[in-house]
């Protein structure tokens, strides 16, 4: 990657970092100011596990699996995170997410429907205790998937001299879901954590 490419990157991934919505007096919580700081973090243990599964795929040296996946990951938590979450928001938007279609008050399946639609802009509400970890963990379906199209793209001229492109698509999606996988154990175990401490409160 060259370093004009790598500074537009950077200057698109900085732009959309700071982007923020319209503020009201109900608006909802933005979870990207949470998304964008745990992203940065989480690639501590997200570039190990997807440079081991280049080790594997590529059949490349662990120095050079880090090196594809650290590049890889740089270049999608900084710009494919940013412009996932803002096309997330626009969706939600459309599909009438939030108190202006169906209120604060709320059946199962209007929660349900909401953890869907709204992990973008969490609505204020009399919400359920799975709603919150829930519409995260389906936000991590549309990032996975731009994920894989990110980092494929982002290493695709990096790799040409140590394997075919099929085999880093193959690489690309088997890494992602592993990372993103462990991304929702974590939201599971802090789930399940968080509603015993609170039932040993009581």
């Amino acid at each position: 990657m060259t370093t004009s490419k790598l500074l537009k990157y950077l200057t698109y991934g900085l732009v959309l970092q700071s982007a923020t919505l319209p503020a009201f007096a109900d608006a909802g919580i933005p979870t990207k100011m949470a998304i964008g700081p745990m992203g940065w973090i989480l690639l501590i243990a997200i570039i190990p596990i997807e440079a081991k599964i280049a080790e594997k795929i590529l059949k490349i040296p662990p120095w050079k699996g880090l090196e594809i996946s650290g590049r890889a990951n740089f270049v999608s938590t900084l710009a494919g995170v940013p412009i996932t979450w803002f096309l997330l928001v626009i969706s939600e938007l459309m599909l009438g997410g939030g108190s202006r279609r169906i209120g604060h008050v709320a059946s199962t399946t209007d929660w349900i429907f909401r953890s869907i639609i709204e992990g973008p802009v969490l609505v204020p509400g009399s919400a359920p205790e799975w709603y919150i970890p829930l519409a995260l963990s389906m936000m991590n379906f549309p990032f996975c998937l731009m994920s894989v199209l990110v980092e494929q793209k982002a290493t695709e001229k990096f790799i040409d001299n140590v394997c075919t492109k099929a085999l880093l698509q193959k690489w690309a999606w088997f890494a992602n879901i592993a990372s993103y996988a462990f991304i929702n154990s974590l939201i599971a175990i802090a789930t399940i954590s968080t509603f015993l401490l609170s039932k040993q409160a009581h």
